[in-house]
C-alpha cells in the first residue's frame, strides 16, 4: 500500500471521503497558510505535479 492509499483508508475509517490518489487529493483541497494548519490537515508540496508529497499534520507546533 502506498502513502495515498494509507491516507485513503485511515480517513475512510472516520467517514471522511478522499480521492484515492494524491494528485486528486491535492486538487480537491484548498490552499491555506501554514500558520492555519490544523490537526488532520494534509499538506501537499507542489500539487500541480503528478507526484506530490503529502505530509499529514497530526499535532500542533510551537508558534
Amino acid at each position: 500500500m502506498d502513502c495515498s492509499g494509507l491516507l485513503y483508508v485511515a480517513f475512510s475509517e472516520h467517514n471522511i471521503t478522499l480521492p484515492r490518489v494524491s494528485y486528486n487529493m491535492a486538487n480537491e483541497g484548498k490552499e491555506i497558510r501554514v500558520k492555519d494548519v490544523e490537526k488532520g490537515d494534509l499538506l501537499f508540496l507542489e500539487p500541480q505535479k503528478k507526484k506530490t508529497y503529502k505530509p499529514c499534520w497530526f499535532g500542533s507546533c510551537n508558534r
